[in-house]
């Protein structure tokens, strides 16, 4: 059906490439050329690159002829798809004929409500079967477990999320499946040969499905060993190595105290933001009033002849020196 089968320089296009493109996506095989070379008047005889097709896309180029055309799906839905095609051709992941039997197999299986494949493991497995991929049912679950949580429609499943599903399935062909082909008849000495009659019961579909739920367990529970030369045990202690701890406590030690001081600094940006300067201060201010010297204009008048203030008192004392000094002079 193509009579090309991958872009023949990686990360450019043909025109004549492009038009493969085109078609295993069930778009018109021209139109790249209708949208954009005559629209940007490109020369049709050069390549282009898969940047400059990603642009076009960002640009919206292709709008007009994705939206709701052939497949009744949106513009930015084909370009999803566009762009998971361009990166499968990119590493050789998938041919332009297997691009095609890949949207055949989706759209076979999509439902009639057009809002994506049913996530349903043995529809997915038969859809998977169809592009010429297999994979175990174990690793099918785990998949879908990890990536459903990104999904554009919940219990669906998108053609660009299928193209990135099918990056973890395997080609059918290139799986052996252990006794396939069951020897049976007569020996030499007219005896019949003993067969299992569960392994020639069992469909080929399930003896591929348990050797490759084996192969995916074997590969997930593979931990490593342990290998260890000596079993004897030391009865010296183990060397304790304290350099390293010394080092991060002292690396700790420092950066607390520039973050500390960091805080600090922040804190009082806070409080001068909120209340203006702030000034330290005792916590219980004395009454200074006590030592002011009263208003004589305010003093009443007493018959009490004993100083009636602090300042009074003083110069009672100062009189009464002064006269005992002038009286020890005579």
């Amino acid at each position: 059906m193509f009579h090309l089968k991958y872009p023949r320089r990686r990360g450019f296009f043909t025109w004549d490439e492009l038009r493969c493109l085109a078609r295993s996506l069930g778009f018109q095989a021209h139109v790249f050329e209708k949208y954009v070379a005559m629209r940007e008047q490109l020369d049709t005889t050069k390549a282009v690159s898969s940047e400059t097709i990603l642009s076009w896309i960002e640009y919206n180029y292709f709008h007009k002829a994705f939206h709701q055309t052939f497949n009744h799906h949106t513009a930015d839905w084909n370009e999803c798809v566009l762009k998971n095609s361009i990166k499968m051709l990119y590493y050789h992941i998938a041919s332009f004929e297997e691009l095609l039997n890949m949207r055949i197999a989706y759209q076979v299986h999509e439902a009639g409500d057009m809002k994506g494949m049913i996530l349903d493991n043995d529809t997915l497995l038969r859809a998977i079967k169809m592009c010429g991929r297999t994979i175990a049912p174990l690793k099918l679950q785990h998949r879908l477990k990890h990536m459903q949580d990104a999904f554009e429609e919940k219990g669906r499943i998108q053609l660009y999320e299928f193209l990135d599903l099918l990056l973890w399935c395997e080609l059918y062909d290139a799986i052996i499946v252990d006794g396939q082909d069951l020897e049976g008849g007569k020996e030499d000495v007219d005896f019949y040969k003993l067969v299992d009659f569960e392994d020639l019961l069992t469909p080929f579909d399930v003896k591929l499905a348990n050797q490759l739920n084996d192969k995916y367990l074997a590969e997930e529970w593979d931990f490593g060993k342990e290998i260890i030369v000596d079993r004897k045990l030391s009865r010296m202690d183990a060397p304790v190595k304290t350099e390293s701890r010394k080092e991060q406590v002292k690396r700790q030690k420092d950066h607390y105290q520039h973050l500390k001081s960091q805080v600090s600094e922040s804190q009082k940006s806070v409080y001068n933001a909120k209340a203006g300067y702030v000034r330290p201060r005792p916590i219980s201010a004395p009454d200074l009033t006590m030592y002011e010297k009263p208003d004589p204009s305010m003093i009443v008048a007493s018959r009490d002849v004993r100083p009636q203030s602090v300042y009074a008192h003083f110069d009672q004392l100062l009189k009464n020196r002064s006269a005992k000094e002038s009286a020890g002079s005579y």
